[in-house]
């Protein structure tokens, strides 16, 4: 499942619009990175069956509602291969790369990539069980 996260203030302004397939370490990049994460008051999430739908939702949402702080979609033509990009989305997921994709689930990153562009269903099933495996770790060790 793939999340769709809407950020609003405490004046109820839409503050940005995003997508993850996980929405709580998403926000905790946006803590790090985002000069009006400070801001946020509320937090809206819609659940997606594929990434597709979700970013589908996500242009119209941007395009619709004009979040604040959104730059993609607005008025610009985006390139979804390089939003969706298998790399991209192991990093929105939580991963640091694709190359640890690989490494968890002991797929090539080659066949990643291919599976990404021809299986997405089964690119998804194996990122979210290498995002479970990291999580997991991450616990034991913590």
């Amino acid at each position: 499942m793939t999340s769709l996260y809407r950020y609003f203030n405490n004046a109820g302004e839409l503050l940005y619009v995003g997508i993850s397939i996980n929405a709580v370490y998403r926000l905790g990049q946006h803590k790090e990175t985002a000069p009006w994460f400070e801001f946020i008051d509320r937090i809206e999430i819609e659940k997606f069956e594929s990434f597709k739908l979700a970013l589908a939702a996500e242009k119209i949402a941007i395009q619709a509602e004009k979040p604040l702080h959104n730059i993609a979609h607005q008025g610009m033509e985006v390139d979804v291969r390089t939003i969706g990009s298998p790399s991209v989305r192991c990093k929105d997921a939580g991963l640091s790369s694709l190359s640890e994709l690989s490494r968890i689930s002991t797929v090539s990153t080659r066949t990643l990539i291919n599976w990404h562009a021809d299986k997405s269903t089964l690119f998804d099933v194996v990122l979210k069980g290498a995002v479970c495996i990291k999580l997991e770790k991450h616990e034991i060790i913590a």
